[in-house]
C-alpha cells in the first residue's frame, strides 16, 4: 500500500526533524497536516490511526518529555484554551461512563478528538513566540494553501482529483474505512454542474472552511499592515484563497466570508467601486459558465431543487433534527457517550441523522445538554479571554463565522481554526496591540 509508505515516510522525516530543531518541525507541520486526510494513514487495521494522529501524538510525546524544559524558546503564557478544554473533556468522561457504548471505543474517540485538536493547538501556542516563528509558520502556509488551491483548481477543470485518486487505488477501501474520505475516482460529485473541490481533504466543506480560515490569516495581515510576507503574495494568495472557497461549492463557506468580511471590512469600504465592479464582472463570469450556480441558495428553501442538486434542504434537516431528538431523549443530560451516533444510527429510525449535519445534531445525541453547553462555554470564554488581545470587531466576526459553520454543518477542525487564531493572536500580541476595557 504506497500510501500507507507514504504515511511512514512523513511521520519519519517529522521524527528527524524533531531531533534537528522540533521547534521548526511543529511549525511547519501545522499548515502541512492539511495535505493528508485520515484516509492517508500509518494504520488501517483496528485500532486504526491517521498519519495526522500519528504525528500529533509523537510531537505532543516529544514536548513533554524532551522539550518542555526549554523555556528560552517556548511562549511562556498560560495555555489559552486551558478551562474550555478541561470542561469540555468533562463532558466526555461524563457522557462515557452513563452513555451505552463500549469503553474502549469512547475512550479511543476522546484520545483522537483532544489530540487532533486541543493537541495541536496548545503546540501553536507554545511554539509561536517571536516574529521570526510566525513568520517560518506564515511562509510554511502560503507553499501549503498555493498546493491546496491549485490541486482544486486542476479538479475543477478536469473534473478529476489525481491526488486523491492516488490515495484511493494504493489504500484499503472497504468497511473499515468508509468515512475516513468521501471521494470515488469513479462517482465525482458535482453540483448544478460544478464539481465540488476537495483538494487534499477527505471532504469539500473541510476544503472550503480551510481556505476561509487563511484567508482571514493572509487578510488580517493586509489590513494591519503585519509585515511576514510581501503584500502582493497576500494580495495574490487571498485570491487563490477566494477561489477555493467557490470551488468547494458548499454553502457553509459562502456564509462564513460574508461574516468574516464585515469584520475586517468597514461596510463602506466593501461597498468601494474598486470591488463593487471586479465582484460584478466575477458574478457574470460565474453564473456565465454555471448558470445553475444560483440554486446553492435556492436550495435551502426549495426541496425539489436541493435533491437535484444533491444537497441539503429544510425538509431533510427536519429529519436529521427528529432522529437527533430521539436519540437525545435516551439520555437527555449527558449524552449517550462519544462516537454513539455511529453506533445508535443502526437502529430504528435513527439512520435518519445521516450525517448530522450540524453541531447540535451531534452533541446532543452524544453528550447532551452539558455536551451544548460546554460548546456554547468555549465560544463565550474564547471572546472574554481574547478581546483585550485583539480587535473586538475582528475577535467578534471570526466567531460569529465560526459558530454558524458549525451550526450549520458540524464542529469544524481546531486543528485548523484554532492554528489560524493562536497565529493572529500572537500577531497582536507581539505589534503591542492593546486594546482599552470594555
Amino acid at each position: 500500500m504506497l500510501v500507507q509508505y507514504i504515511a511512514f515516510t512523513v511521520l519519519g522525516l517529522v521524527i528527524i526533524g524533531s531531533f534537528i530543531n522540533f521547534k521548526k518541525t511543529v511549525l511547519i507541520w501545522l499548515p502541512a497536516q492539511m495535505l493528508f486526510n485520515a484516509q492517508v494513514a500509518v494504520k488501517y487495521t483496528s485500532p486504526a490511526m491517521s498519519l495526522t494522529m500519528a504525528v500529533s501524538l509523537y510531537l505532543i510525546f516529544f514536548y513533554f518529555i524532551l522539550w518542555r524544559y526549554k523555556k528560552k524558546q517556548l511562549n511562556r503564557e498560560k495555555f489559552f484554551l486551558t478551562k474550555p478544554m478541561l470542561l469540555i473533556l468533562s463532558s466526555y468522561i461524563l457522557s462515557l461512563i452513563f452513555g451505552v457504548i463500549s469503553t474502549t471505543q469512547g475512550i479511543n474517540s476522546i484520545i483522537k478528538y483532544f489530540v487532533t485538536n486541543f493537541g495541536i493547538v496548545f503546540l501553536a501556542w507554545k511554539m509561536m513566540k517571536t516574529q521570526t516563528d510566525i513568520k517560518l509558520f506564515v511562509r510554511s502556509s502560503v507553499l501549503i494553501c498555493l498546493l491546496m488551491t491549485l490541486l482544486a483548481l486542476s479538479e475543477s477543470v478536469l473534473k478529476d482529483n489525481l491526488w486523491l485518486d492516488f490515495v484511493f487505488y494504493n489504500s484499503p477501501q472497504d468497511e473499515t474505512t468508509v468515512g475516513r474520505m468521501f471521494y470515488d475516482p469513479n462517482s465525482i460529485e458535482l453540483r448544478y454542474g460544478m464539481v465540488r473541490a476537495r483538494s487534499f481533504f477527505g471532504i469539500h466543506i473541510a476544503f472550503g472552511v480551510a481556505c476561509l480560515m487563511y484567508l482571514w490569516l493572509m487578510q488580517v495581515q493586509y489590513v494591519n499592515k503585519f509585515s511576514y510576507i510581501k503584500t502582493r503574495s497576500i494580495l495574490a494568495l487571498s485570491i487563490l484563497l477566494g477561489a477555493g472557497i467557490f470551488m468547494a461549492n458548499a454553502k457553509t463557506g459562502y456564509f462564513g466570508l460574508l461574516i468574516i468580511l464585515l469584520g475586517l471590512y468597514p461596510i463602506r469600504k466593501l461597498l468601494n467601486i474598486k470591488i463593487i465592479i471586479p465582484l460584478i464582472i466575477g458574478i457574470i463570469i460565474i453564473f456565465g459558465y454555471f448558470p445553475e450556480y444560483l440554486n446553492n441558495f435556492l436550495s435551502l428553501f426549495n426541496p425539489e431543487i436541493a435533491d437535484e442538486g444533491g444537497g441539503s434542504s429544510v425538509e431533510l434537516r427536519k429529519v436529521q433534527f427528529r432522529a437527533a431528538m430521539e436519540m437525545f431523549s435516551m439520555n437527555p443530560l449527558l449524552g449517550n457517550g462519544p462516537g454513539a451516533i455511529s453506533v445508535l444510527k443502526n437502529f430504528g429510525n435513527n439512520a435518519d441523522i445521516l450525517g448530522a449535519e450540524g453541531a447540535l445534531l451531534s452533541i446532543l445525541p452524544e453528550r447532551g445538554l452539558y455536551g451544548i453547553f460546554t460548546f456554547f462555554y468555549m465560544y463565550w470564554y474564547l471572546f472574554s479571554k481574547l478581546r483585550r488581545t485583539m480587535p473586538v470587531k475582528l475577535l467578534l466576526s471570526f466567531l460569529l463565522a465560526l459558530l454558524a459553520m458549525e451550526l450549520g454543518s458540524g464542529q469544524r477542525d481546531m486543528g485548523v481554526w484554532g492554528v489560524v487564531l493562536v497565529a493572529v493572536v500572537r500577531m497582536f500580541q507581539l505589534s503591542g496591540y492593546k486594546v482599552s476595557a470594555i
